[in-house]
């Protein structure tokens, strides 16, 4: 199969003119819908993701995630013409020559190899796994019966400001290097079914079902998350909240314990060590980023580590939009898969996070985000300084700084003194793509909102 880059969606008489290719199309998951469209006006057949394809008409299949607003994946064709979204693979979104998006193919074309079914940069790093770890993904019969535990447990970065909208005159950023990769090199995580008994039991891949009073520690940091959006960072009675054992371990060593009952224990009786089956990945997405160093390849690498730990914890639906019968809603519900791997991945990098904060004194905290801490003063780390995984390096100091949260901010740099801002969530280019129903169509709009005054 030939595997090539296109910048721009070309017309239905194009893709059917060809065979047996692979195209990385640029940003496809928006702009793929002007295929949809012209399919739709010349009454070809278009099926979902799944399912049986006539060969008596002409049709495409769609693949997509999403409930009301889809986004597309892949597009397929009966001549095995595949279209899938170039900026799956790229950390640079906009705005990249088509000699670079030649490149970069190559570069995934070399790591996956050319036989591999590719559509995101998850099937990617699916292609490169040991299969028993893909198995372990998925949300097998038995598990589902305790959903509430591995979806209540699955949690992301933890990220906090003390003093929101205050102004910092000066601060420094002390991040961890790879610290996802280096916690799925050195730790273990479960495998096979787990067991629900009553009560606590003291297992290395414990889930807790916990309620109580609690209240952050004078010399504690909220690091447990009341919700997804929310963190424990006051005195409150929880209601059957779900803790990883390093959760837990976290909870009894930031926050004074008022009342705590656990109800129930979900437990893996067995495990597999990181670095027999995690490593070998985590070092090889480590090395190309090294290989390709300031050169555009590097940016595949550093997408594909930041998906690595993400693959665990990933959960989508994948909607037949334009399926007969078919109705977009809010009230569809995702395709769930097994985050059991995830929910450990990001516990352990918790758990990391506080040794780092542990290490300063808390007054001079002024927030923390992940891998990363934001201090007033510096910080003597010289005996875990360094650029491997694991390792702590200094990622910048500024001045006149303001945390609207613990992803948003926006001060000068100490040393050059030029603006700089980190805003999760807001387009670099000031306008984003909106779905318009009437139209079935995704449209570049500008953003006015949220804009950040200097």
């Amino acid at each position: 199969m030939k595997w090539r880059a296109e910048i721009e969606i070309k017309n239905l008489e194009y893709y059917f003119a060809l065979k047996n290719t692979l195209i990385f199309v640029s940003d496809l998951m928006h702009r793929g819908f002007q295929i949809i469209n012209e399919a739709k006006e010349k009454n070809i057949e278009i099926y979902g993701a799944k399912g049986r394809r006539s060969k008596k008409c002409t049709w495409i299949a769609v693949t997509c995630t999403g409930t009301s607003n889809p986004h597309i994946l892949k597009i397929t064709f009966p001549n095995n013409v595949i279209l899938i979204d170039y900026n799956s693979f790229d950390i640079k979104q906009e705005d990249v020559p088509l000699e670079e998006m030649t490149r970069n193919v190559e570069a995934i074309k070399e790591l996956a190899g050319d036989k591999a079914k590719i559509s995101t940069s998850n099937s990617v790093i699916s292609s490169l796994l040991d299969s028993f770890v893909e198995k372990d993904t998925k949300m097998s019969k038995v598990e589902s019966i305790y959903r509430q535990f591995l979806h209540g447990a699955r949690s992301g970065g933890c990220n906090y400001v003390f003093n929101p909208k205050a102004l910092e005159e000066y601060e420094i950023h002390y991040d961890y290097h790879q610290l996802y990769a280096y916690v799925m090199s050195n730790y273990s995580f479960p495998t096979s079914r787990p067991v629900i008994a009553d009560g606590f039991i003291d297992a290395e891949f414990a889930i807790y079902e916990i309620s109580g009073e609690f209240e952050v520690k004078e010399d504690g940091y909220p690091l447990i998350r009341m919700t997804r959006e929310r963190l424990l960072d006051a005195r409150e009675i929880v209601d059957r909240i779900y803790l990883a054992k390093p959760d837990y371990e976290l909870l009894l060593a930031n926050y004074k314990v008022y009342s705590i009952t656990i109800h129930r224990t979900l437990y893996y009786p067995y495990g597999f060590k990181g670095a027999d089956v995690f490593k070998p990945l985590a070092d090889k997405l480590y090395e190309g980023r090294k290989k390709y160093k300031g050169k555009c390849e590097e940016r595949v690498f550093k997408m594909l580590n930041e998906v690595y730990p993400g693959h665990f914890q990933m959960f989508q639906y994948f909607g037949d939009f334009w399926g007969k019968g078919f109705t977009p809603s809010d009230s569809l519900k995702v395709k769930l898969v097994n985050p059991k791997i995830g929910i450990f991945i990001t516990a352990y990098a918790r758990q990391m996070l506080y040794k780092l904060l542990k290490r300063c004194d808390k007054k001079d905290v002024i927030g923390y985000d992940t891998d990363c801490v934001f201090v007033r003063k510096d910080m003597n780390l010289e005996d875990i300084t360094g650029q491997n995984p694991g390792q702590i390096h200094e990622d910048g100091r500024y001045t006149n700084v303001i945390h609207e949260a613990a992803k948003r901010y926006y001060g000068y740099d100490y040393y050059t003194g030029e603006y700089f801002e980190k805003m999760a969530g807001k387009s670099k280019s000031g306008k984003q793509w909106k779905y318009d129903k009437s139209k079935n169509i995704y449209e570049l709009v500008e953003v006015s909102n949220g804009k950040v005054q200097k």
